[in-house]
């Protein structure tokens, strides 16, 4: 079973992953980050915003403003930025059909929670090891 993430997750957590690798404090433009990841710099920047909302990024003002991450990169989770971009993620409904028949609802739950778990232990300093 593939775990297919929308395009805002994916880019969520590929400029977290970002911001990871910057050196402790030192903001990284959100142009920057855009133009490494080939997307609309206002699209990541919505992200970015949605991110800040939940206390995940810091933006900073001024000619070397840019973004950096709220909390050290071992102590943001997957599970956390998936929830501040996705809401169907943060509910965990986002993969339930209501018509389902029991059992199969059963497995189905089991895999999203098995998921769920993995991605909240998951932290950004293991997407900062590999290049996003």
């Amino acid at each position: 079973m593939n775990v297919r993430l929308g395009a805002r997750a994916e880019y969520a957590l590929r400029a977290m992953g970002e911001l990871a690798r910057a050196p402790a404090g030192q903001p990284v433009s959100g142009r920057g980050i855009a133009r490494s990841l080939g997307i609309s710099p206002k699209f990541l920047l919505n992200i970015l915003g949605e991110l800040r909302r939940d206390g995940l990024v810091v933006s900073h003002r001024g000619a070397m403003g840019g973004f950096s991450l709220a909390g050290p990169p071992g102590e943001i989770t997957v599970g956390e930025v998936l929830a501040a971009v996705d809401r169907q993620w943060a509910s965990g409904e986002g993969s339930r059909a209501p018509e389902r028949c029991g059992a199969v609802e059963r497995l189905l739950s089991s895999f999203d929670d098995q998921l769920h778990t993995t991605l909240d232990r998951l932290t950004l300093m293991d997407l900062a090891v590999e290049p996003a």
